[in-house]
Parts: C-alpha cells; structure tokens; sequence
C-alpha cells in the first residue's frame, strides 16, 4: 500500500512538472491511453427504465416500509426502510420506484410511501461559487497554501487535487489535512478531486477499464465514499481526462451511479468537463462527455476553459474571450446556467517555434523585469502576450492576467453561471481575486 501511494506521488509531481496547466487539453495529443485509432466495441450499459433525463430523488414518508425484489406487494421483502430515509429514483413501472438506498441496496418501493424531488433539500444552492484547486507539485510546495490563506475572504471552495483512481476502482495519493482545516476555520467548502493520471499521464486506459466494469464502478464508488467520509468532505469531483470516444455511454453511467450512491446523503458531485463548442461524438479529447445526459446528475459542472492553445501546439491564446464564448454557448444550450462553472487559468504558455512550456505568472513577471519587455494586449482576444529573444532564440509569451480575467468574469454575469474556477492555486496573478470580487 505504501509504495502505491509512493508511485502515485511521484506520477503526479512528474505530470504536473510537465505542465502546470494540469486539468487541461494540453495532454490533447500524443497521451498514452489516448484513443487508439480502432476503439473497441462497446454497448451502452444498462440503465433500467431511467431512458429520461430527469433526475429524481424521494424520502420515505411512512414507518417501516418494505423494499421488494419486483414490483408487487406479492414480490419477497428485501428489507424495511424507516420513515425519512432518502434514496435515489432509479426508474418507474406503473405504480412503483425502482430505488437505490443509502446501503446501495437496489429495489421497489410503492409510488404512494415517497415523496419525490428532484433534487434532495440538503444539496440545494444558489451560492455563487469560487473555487480553487488546490495542488501539491511536491512535498513542501506552499504555492497554494499561501494564495488560500491570502485570498480565503473570496473563495466559496477549495479543491485538493491529491487523489488518483485505478483500473480497479483503488483510491490513492498524499492526503494533506492542513488546506482542510483551514478551509473549516473559514467556512469554505471542501471537495476532494479524484483523477485518472497513472503513470504520469491522465490514462484512457485505466479509465475504460474502470468504466466497463460494472464490479469496477462499484469498487470505486464505496472508495470514494469512504474517502469523503474519512476526510470530512463536502463532495467529490471528478476529473477523468483522455477518456476514450466509445466509452461515452459507461462515463454516463458512472455519473449516474455516483449520483444515486451519494446525492442523497448530502454531498456535493461535480465534475470537469472537457471545453468544446460542439458535440463531436468521435473527439478523442472531448467526445466521451454528453453534457446533456451527465449535468442531470451533477451539482455544477466545471469547464475547462483553458488551454485553447497549448503547450504541444502552436503559440496563442490560452483562453481567448471570444473562444470562451463559444464554449459557454454550446453549454448553456444544453444544460442548466445554474450548473456551469466557469474555468480560469491562472498561467501561461512560453513557446519556441513548435516547442512550449507553461509559466507561472510570476515567472512570467520575472521574464518582464529581467528582459525589458513591455507586455501588449490583444484586443481581439482580450489577453495579454508579448514576444521577446534569447541567446538569438524567440520566444513568444501569452498568458493570462487581472485584465483578461476581468473581461471572462462579465461573461459570468451575462450568461448567469454559478461561478468560477481556478485551475490552480498559487500560479496566478494575485490581483485577479480583486477582479473576482
């Protein structure tokens, strides 16, 4: 056990050396456990009688109420339930709820002993949200403890980025309970960020393997319950990426599922969702997300929205207004406003002809100072980059700062969105939070 938390640590502290951009389409090409160009077969996963998009929950209403194995009173009696209890709606047959319970046991209850929701009273919110992931490049790395305790007055929730999720449903990494307790002290919200990096590299792989198998969900849904439990989080977020095209229909059910299993007791399920603007079923970066069959079961959705150039492509924006725009259109026509949050990217991108690397705002402040340049704005674009030479080389520069951020969050107000995310604690410039505010 020991040392597969050790290999995890060091696969995610080589990943993030790579680049920083972290959660982001910057693995879009040349990832181990991309697609292969043949994908394998797979049929959509069965999902009972629940073919409609509507997500719906109930409370039991009546003392000792019966779960049965089909539906009918004549049917045995899987075990009572108590008055109160809430559970997740599975589907309908006549006059009856195929349900999941807290225990994950599955069953029927009559329509008349529940009453249903849509959503359980205790996840409702109309908060502004403003996250924070909260990343570790290695042990001692205070570059997001000290943006945290500096600029806690503006955030809603903070989002360790420390787990991974193997094949098997296995959770791992290095759990670090200071950024926790400091969020408790200050009433933020903690939801705990589980990937699918191995072996340094968010893993297709590991991920078709995962979803494929319903025994393999199971494992990694108790994995994370337990994980929420053990820590005192808030919620889970998910953040599986290079997740293969064919396996579009078992991402679906795994949100599904995770839904039913932890809704109902009051915690939060979110996710980050790949930035596109059109919904190619075939997109090895973005093609297994169905926004529209997914939001249902999710509190709020984090867009990516970063990296629309990034460090293995050509030099350019990593998030201009305009592409933002596009992004947040095609979102909001198929999900809820209220559910979409707003990513924004707290670096930028330094490239050599075809070759780049992502830097910190300091870093990049660092570069300024040290080589006289006079940063320019794209008005076109709404960021800032500038190009400048060493040693004879070239190198060209954007990035993203308090001015171009404050040009994104307007486009928070326009659309109505539930906030903003930070991708990631620490790289930015501080006087974003001002523009946040």
């Amino acid at each position: 056990m020991q040392q597969t938390i050790w290999a995890t640590i060091l696969a995610l502290v080589l990943y993030l050396a790579s680049a920083i951009s972290g959660g982001s389409s910057s693995n879009k090409s040349n990832l181990p456990g991309s697609a292969p160009a043949t994908p394998p077969a797979v049929s959509a996963p069965s999902a009972g009688n629940n073919t409609s998009t509507k997500v719906q929950y109930g409370t039991i209403t009546h003392d000792s109420v019966a779960v049965r194995t089909s539906p009918s009173t004549s049917s045995k009696a899987i075990t009572t339930v108590s008055k109160g209890t809430t559970l997740s709606i599975m589907g309908v047959s006549g006059d009856w709820y195929n349900v999941v319970l807290p225990s994950g046991t599955t069953g029927w209850i009559a329509k008349w002993l529940v009453k249903a929701t849509e959503m359980p009273s205790s996840t409702k919110s109309g908060t502004m949200e403003v996250i924070g992931y909260y990343v570790e490049s290695y042990a001692g790395d205070r570059l997001a403890m000290n943006s945290l305790t500096a600029h806690s007055s503006t955030m809603t929730t903070v989002m360790p980025f420390f787990y991974a999720v193997d094949a098997k449903g296995n959770i791992s990494g290095r759990h670090n309970n200071e950024p926790l307790q400091y969020a408790r002290s200050k009433g933020l919200k903690a939801i705990a960020s589980v990937h699918n990096i191995s072996d340094s590299s968010f893993s297709g792989n590991v991920t078709h393997t995962l979803l494929s198998s319903a025994t393999n969900r199971r494992q990694a849904i108790t994995n994370i319950e337990n994980l929420l439990k053990k820590h005192g989080y808030q919620g889970v977020n998910i953040d599986f990426e290079s997740v293969w095209p064919s396996d579009r229909p078992y991402l679906t059910q795994f949100f599904r599922e995770l839904a039913w299993a932890l809704r109902p007791k009051g915690y939060l399920v979110t996710a980050a969702f790949p930035a596109k603007t059109a919904d190619s079923r075939t997109d090895k970066w973005s093609g297994a997300y169905d926004y529209a069959a997914i939001a249902p079961y999710l509190d709020y959705a984090i867009l990516m929205t970063y990296d629309e150039h990034y460090k293995n492509g050509p030099a350019g924006p990593v998030a201009s207004l305009g592409w933002v725009r596009k992004v947040l259109n095609y979102a909001s026509g198929v999900m809820p406003k209220n559910k979409i949050v707003m990513g924004l990217a707290g670096y930028g991108y330094e490239w050599s002809g075809k070759t780049g690397r992502a830097l910190t705002f300091a870093q990049i402040e660092s570069r300024v100072k040290t080589y006289g340049i006079t940063p320019r704005w794209s008005d076109t674009y709404q960021v800032p980059y500038f190009t400048y030479k060493k040693n004879g080389v070239s190198y060209t520069v954007w990035y993203e700062n308090s001015h171009s951020v404050a040009a994104k969050m307007r486009l928070v107000q326009e659309f109505g969105l539930r906030g903003v995310a930070l991708w990631r604690l620490g790289l930015e410039d501080s006087l974003i939070w001002n523009k946040i505010k």
